[in-house]
């Protein structure tokens, strides 16, 4: 099979990508940190009118759906406006958001359904001997308890390792919903193919930009709340740890909602950037 593109040079292209783009991605990262306020102010508002705790977080995460969809729409319009620079298209971002609404529920359907054979199949494994475990080994003899002991570790094990093959497996099945309108269990076997036989190479060319583009995110974050915390005469005002969110002021609070969620708007483009550079070089090289 022909050499895939570098885990440096997918770094390179997301990069590039971000900074070619930036117009949009600036217009979508605010759409994310209004998403956000929004969030916050619901919070504050609930907190106001809702003494008891348990009851307030119970209202807030279903008030919360909304929001989350409209968070996962902006992410599929990210997902079009990516594939388009990565392919040196022109970028609209209207149609861009428009496509993510349009295709939003197929989005949700593929990431549901990725969710569910994750956790089937992960879990299966150490299902299976678990129940052994429970109904045999206190009263089954001892090689058969010893079996099921090591049945028990192996499915352990397994149950680890399933996830991270499902990981590459269906790494690019929104990018097929999105760029290639492939819906349903169509997504999660394009991603699947396109990874058969090049799961390691895969794997090594996802983590890499991912644990480097993270890494840079959490220090411009932690940078950016000292520098705040400095104004605010108070450097470590940020990094404490809170046993009681309750106890925060709504300042306090704000920050904390719009510093994470901008650099994390622009971190999910280089996210994105990287993944589509490796899909769109999978797809070249079949």
């Amino acid at each position: 099979m022909p050499q895939l593109i570098g885990a440096g040079d997918i770094i390179i292209r997301s990069w590039e990508n971000l900074r070619k783009n930036f117009h949009a991605y600036a217009e979508m990262v605010v759409w994310i940190v209004v998403l956000g306020v929004v969030q916050w102010t619901l919070s504050v508002i609930l907190q106001a009118v809702i003494p008891e705790k348990a009851a307030r977080i119970a209202l807030y995460l279903m008030l919360s759906i909304p929001g989350s969809l409209a968070f996962l729409a902006v992410t599929a319009s990210m997902i079009d406006i990516t594939v388009k620079g990565l392919t040196n298209r022109k970028i609209d971002v209207r149609e861009s958001i428009h496509i993510g609404f349009h295709k939003l529920m197929s989005l949700l359907w593929v990431a549901l359904l990725v969710s569910l054979a994750t956790c089937i199949l992960g879990a299966l494994p150490i299902a299976v001997p678990g129940i052994m475990a429970l109904l045999w080994l206190n009263t089954a003899p001892q090689w058969l308890s010893i079996m099921i002991v090591m049945l028990l570790m192996l499915g352990m094990l397994a149950a680890l390792v399933i996830p991270l093959v499902l990981f590459v497996w269906l790494k690019f099945a929104p990018y097929h919903v999105i760029a290639d309108d492939v819906r349903g269990t169509g997504a999660l076997f394009a991603s699947r193919n396109l990874i058969i036989g090049r799961w390691w190479a895969a794997f090594l060319r996802i983590i890499i930009p991912l644990l480097f583009f993270l890494i840079t995110a959490r220090f411009l974050k932690a940078l950016i709340y000292l520098i705040l915390g400095s104004v605010l005469n108070d450097p470590g005002m940020f990094f404490g740890k809170i046993t009681d969110v309750d106890q925060l002021s709504h300042t306090h609070t704000l920050i904390t909602t719009i510093v994470p969620q901008t650099i994390d708007g622009f971190a999910l483009a280089l996210f994105l950037g990287a993944d589509i550079a490796l899909w769109l070089d999978l797809k070249r090289k079949g």
